[in-house]
């Protein structure tokens, strides 16, 4: 599963792993839960009509690394 604001709110003794987590971000920053919900409606469209058997991975390039 993606990191996105929605589901990471780190605890206060957590901060060193949310930063070391944040390094890995080629955005930057966190995913949006928008941007996830924008791309499985891209998915569903009749434009990706021709996209089959893809994993669309929408993580801010956290897995690049």
């Amino acid at each position: 599963p993606a990191t996105t604001e929605a589901n990471v709110r780190p605890a206060p003794d957590a901060t060193d792993l949310h930063a070391e987590r944040m390094r890995y971000m080629a955005t930057g920053r966190l995913v949006e839960c928008a941007e996830v919900a924008k791309t499985v409606l891209f998915l569903l469209s009749t434009d990706a009509a021709s996209i089959q058997g893809h994993n669309l991975v929408v993580d801010g390039g956290y897995t690049s690394h």
